[in-house]
Parts: structure tokens; C-alpha cells; sequence
């Protein structure tokens, strides 16, 4: 036995997203919400609806602005935010309001074991200073935040190989199965032919 279920839904750019107010039936100073005009952008061309006020709580509770991809299904009044249409998807990033420059001066090297340490230190973990000085070295050559991903791995690798502190090996270890941004760019530059385009 099958089941068919077939759903009335609306979807598309919302364009248009105004709540009409009436005054309060029951009695009082406060005003309802009556109905909400929407205005859907599709393919097809353009719809404007007149929906219920419980679907305008559904519109607030996803943030619905005008802009989104939406879908409202007719029979449940559920609305789901699909995303932002192309049009308004980097409006977020022009509105800021004033710029600000800061000057950034790269860590040195002996700033960076200084840093791992204490990191490592946070972390409880105990690590031998030949093992930090080749961290360090890995922070000089990828990125401060590489070399600090490899402390847990390389933490663990020592008590697989049933040690408290982590040694030199275990640091050379996990960078050959964790690789940097840089050198993994790298690697797929080198064999792209022999990866999907």
C-alpha cells in the first residue's frame, strides 16, 4: 500500500513583508495583527498573498527579511528560510559602518613555542621541549593555529604508544597525517590531473 501526500506550497524571494494592523476586537488600546501581505518573487513571475497571523509569527520566529528564499506550505502554514537570493546575499558585508586598520607583526619563532607551551599547559598535557621547539618550527613554516591543532593528536598518539609526555616522533607523526593549508594546496596543485574537475 502506498501513500500519496501531496502539499500546496509557496515559494520563492520575498519581496514584499508587511504586517496590516487592526484595532483589538476583544476591546482595549492595542492594536492585532490581521493579515500579512507577502510578496513572493519566482520564476514564474510575481505573487502577492494575504496570509494568516499565526503564519507572521512562523516569518518572525525563522527572521524572515525581505530578500530570503522561503517556503510556506498552505495547508500547515509552516515556513521554512531556504537562504538569501543573490541579489541581497553581500548587502551584510557593505554595511559597515566605519573601518578600522590594525598593524599586524607575525609571531616569532620563540614567541610561538612560548605560546604552545602555555597552550599545552591549559591543556594538561605534558610535552617534551625538542617535541615544542619542532611545533614551534611548524608554526614558523604553516601557521601558529596548525601547530596548535596538533597538540591533541599528538597527545594521544603518545599514549597509544604508551607514553605521558609527547615526544619528537609523535609530533613528526601526526603532521604526516594532519597537513597544512599550504602544503595541501600544494599536493593538489601538483596531482590535479588526476583529481575531478
Amino acid at each position: 500500500m502506498r501513500i500519496k501526500e501531496t502539499k500546496e506550497v509557496y515559494e520563492g524571494e520575498v519581496t514584499e513583508l508587511t504586517p496590516v494592523e487592526t484595532e483589538n476586537p476583544v476591546g482595549g488600546y492595542g492594536k492585532t495583527v490581521s493579515h500579512v501581505i507577502i510578496g513572493l518573487k519566482t520564476a514564474k513571475g510575481t505573487k502577492q498573498l494575504k496570509l494568516d497571523p499565526s503564519i507572521y509569527e512562523s516569518l518572525q520566529k525563522e527572521k524572515v527579511e525581505t530578500g530570503d528564499v522561503i517556503y510556506i506550505e498552505a495547508n500547515s502554514g509552516a515556513v521554512k528560510r531556504q537562504g538569501r537570493s543573490d541579489t541581497y546575499a553581500t548587502e551584510f558585508d557593505l554595511e559597515a559602518e566605519e573601518l578600522m586598520i590594525i598593524r599586524f607583526i607575525p609571531y616569532k619563532r620563540d614567541q610561538m613555542e612560548q605560546i604552545l607551551r602555555l597552550r599545552a599547559q591549559t591543556e594538561g598535557i605534558q610535552i617534551d621541549e625538542s617535541a615544542l621547539s619542532l611545533l614551534a618550527d611548524f608554526g614558523v613554516r604553516a601557521t601558529l593555529r596548525y601547530s596548535a591543532q596538533l597538540l591533541t593528536p599528538a597527545s594521544l598518539t603518545a599514549k597509544v604508544n604508551g607514553r605521558v609526555t609527547i615526544a619528537r616522533e609523535d609530533v613528526q607523526e601526526v603532521s604526516n597525517l594532519f597537513l597544512d593549508a599550504k602544503s595541501s594546496a600544494k599536493i593538489l596543485s601538483l596531482n590535479e590531473d588526476k583529481y575531478m574537475k
